[in-house]
């Protein structure tokens, strides 16, 4: 959890004299701070929303979102807070080639000091599939079909144990707004089961492009971030006479 605000000169101030008045001003807090989307493939968007509150008692302005490379991208939902309110900052990160453990870190300029608010993003980025263990997924990424004369719009995509463990799979972090994700409860060594993408009714007109996370319960260690797309086709336009 990071927290700023109140400098710490200030709050030697405030242990020193009891009776001094306390400070007032804005404060910023990003609870977590860090994510980790685990095992990831090349050539993927992957995404996580993290959440912004304002814990001052003065409204806090966010000056500035600065995604530290070209491969991020960081849009801001509001910018001014008042105090006690949150809002949504979604971290869009392009694996493109990298390749290994990658770290990348976006930070926010606001009123609440001149310091720079860093948040972490981890990644293990993959450039082959069969490298993926002890689980392989296919399709990567899912692809969600539009399809507006059925009223659940969803995909499936495969989960193989190439391991010789059996594995317990648990969500960690979907765009619930924008789809659900259904796991299977358990996969034995050798076993491939399936798992479940299904659309939100909020968001079954729209195209998106974005990712859940998930990892094996009894490693937490082991994590996998899968993209989901859905491309709308192009309005056709009217066809014209001569």
């Amino acid at each position: 959890m990071y927290r700023y605000g109140v400098r710490p000169k200030l709050w030697l101030a405030v242990i020193v004299t009891c009776a001094a008045p306390v400070l007032a001003g804005p404060a910023i807090e990003i609870a977590p701070g860090t994510f980790n989307f685990g095992k990831t493939m090349q050539h993927s968007t992957v995404t996580h929303t993290f959440w912004v509150r304002s814990t001052g008692d003065a409204p806090l302005k966010i000056t500035e979102v600065v995604p530290g490379c070209g491969c991020t991208r960081a849009p801001l939902k509001d910018s001014l807070l008042a105090p006690g309110d949150s809002t949504s900052l979604e971290i869009i990160f392009s694996t493109r080639s990298f390749t290994g453990q990658v770290h990348k870190r976006p930070y926010l300029l606001t009123n609440a000091s001149d310091d720079k608010i860093y948040i972490d993003i981890k990644a293990e980025v993959l450039s082959d599939a069969k490298t993926m263990h002890p689980l392989r997924l296919t399709p990567y990424p899912v692809d969600i079909p539009h399809n507006p004369g059925r009223q659940n719009q969803r995909a499936l995509f495969l989960i193989e144990n190439v391991g010789d463990r059996a594995v317990v799979l648990r969500v960690i972090d979907q765009p619930s707004a924008t789809f659900q994700v259904t796991l299977p409860d358990k996969i034995e060594p050798g076993q491939t089961a399936e798992g479940v993408v299904t659309v939100a009714k909020e968001s079954a007109g729209i195209e998106f492009n974005r990712s859940f996370s998930f990892d094996i319960v009894e490693n937490p260690r082991i994590r996998y971030t899968v993209p989901v797309r859905r491309i709308l086709p192009a309005p056709q336009e009217p066809a014209t006479g001569n």
